[in-house]
């Protein structure tokens, strides 16, 4: 019999971090992995250079807790469930780091995948992201003709708040594709 079961923590984030006068705002569910049942009374720390903060799950297996800006942990815990820890940076987003974290993608796969485009279309291969701003119909376009991105980043790129294993060099914004492409979204 094991007394440890493993949880699944989805993780919404309201509003894409709603900022508050004490700090930014978490908010989510805890669920059961097989079941997808709410687990109610999860206790919840937010750990950071300025401290913690505590908050737990209702009956319904919400929670909501008031993190300080920077950089900081989650870590979901209660008895007969593996604890499980989620890392978290605050950024003061601009419009020109969410454009900043595509062009740092494309940049960064054809950097990992360079070798590859000069053995298939020569040393004269040149990278190009073209970024297409269209007021009119409210749109932004980015294009690239980069490698993608490998197996090895996929999930994490998604995963939203996912600090990247590299964060050297082309990883100046950090954001990550997903809070990038959800921060230039209209979502009302």
């Amino acid at each position: 019999m094991k007394l440890t079961k493993p949880i699944f923590i989805i993780v919404t984030i309201l509003s894409s971090f709603s900022l508050l006068s004490q700090g930014i705002q978490v908010s989510g569910t805890v669920e059961e992995e097989s079941s997808g049942e709410a687990i109610p009374n999860i206790s919840i720390v937010w750990e950071s250079s300025s401290g913690k903060k505590f908050s737990s799950t209702n009956s319904y297996g919400f929670y909501s807790i008031s993190v300080s800006e920077g950089s900081g942990r989650l870590i979901f815990s209660s008895f007969g469930f593996k604890t499980q820890t989620k890392q978290f940076r605050n950024l003061n987003n601009k419009v020109w780091y969410a454009l900043g974290e595509f062009v740092d993608n494309a940049v960064q796969s054809f950097e990992d995948n360079k070798s590859k485009f000069t053995k298939v279309h020569g040393d004269d291969f040149v990278l190009e992201v073209r970024i297409k701003i269209n007021k009119d119909d409210d749109i932004i376009s980015i294009k690239d003709n980069a490698g993608g991105i490998g197996l090895d980043n996929y999930y994490r790129a998604f995963e939203p708040a996912h600090i990247p294993n590299n964060n050297n060099g082309l990883h100046e914004y950090g954001m990550g594709m997903k809070t990038a492409a959800i921060w230039l979204s209209d979502v009302s």
